[in-house]
């Protein structure tokens, strides 16, 4: 079977903080829309448990990860451990940090695993939120290619209710380290994305991106459901 591409859109964009004592389960997935087959209907769903085991360090595992290429059917490719640490107290200084470590377990024998890191950076004015993402991915094993992946996301939205929050992001994929590819040649994608509170518990995300390079797919959706609990 023909191994499904990854997509370059991220299923997710990542806050610093961490609370400790909340456990989450959580959907989160993407698609492509497109003219041309080679970028039509590519999807990525992930199913992932969650928990803030400290002040400082919250782990989550992603126990399936499903892709899907052009005229494909649905392909479990991944599991992934991954953890998002906070460097300081949120609202200590000027702007809140923290970093994003993960590791990819490749489902299929020739494929490789990879380990992914982020700077993960917040910065709240008023009932504005930006968020700032920021670093790449890099194969390893006996499958991989010596190439390290580059990404970035910016997110700002506006708390103006509990289950509404719109915001505008922007995705880029600038492809492996010192190609220095075109804007063009890259993947970059930017649209609006709503979040809010749907009952006690559960959240959502909906958003829908423009590709504004002539690499990226015309359009994509990305949705995500979380509920979250606390121990």
């Amino acid at each position: 079977m023909q191994a499904s591409p990854s997509l370059a859109l991220d299923g997710k964009i990542y806050s610093p903080q961490v609370v400790k004592g909340e456990a989450e389960i959580e959907y989160a997935g993407t698609r492509t829309f497109d003219s041309k087959k080679a970028k039509n209907d590519l999807q990525e769903n992930q199913f992932s448990v969650g928990y803030g085991f400290t002040d400082y360090w919250k782990a989550e595992l992603y126990f399936a990860t499903f892709q899907r290429g052009p005229g494909q059917p649905q392909d479990f490719t991944a599991n992934e451990f991954e953890n998002v640490f906070q460097f300081w107290p949120i609202g200590k200084y000027w702007l809140d940090a923290g970093l994003l470590a993960s590791y990819h377990f490749a489902a299929k024998k020739d494929a490789a695993d990879s380990v992914e890191l982020k700077l993960l950076l917040q910065k709240d004015v008023g009932r504005f939120t930006a968020l700032i993402n920021l670093g790449g991915e890099r194969e390893v094993g006996s499958n991989s290619t010596p190439d390290n992946d580059f990404s970035s996301a910016i997110n700002v939205r506006y708390r103006w209710l509990p289950y509404l929050e719109p915001g505008i992001e922007l995705q880029s994929d600038y492809g492996t380290w010192g190609d220095h590819h075109s804007f063009n040649a890259q993947e970059h994608y930017a649209g609006p994305i709503l979040y809010g509170r749907l009952i006690p518990g559960l959240k959502y995300e909906l958003g829908y991106f423009a590709g504004i390079s002539r690499t990226a797919a015309s359009s994509a959706m990305r949705a995500k459901l979380e509920y979250e609990m606390y121990f």
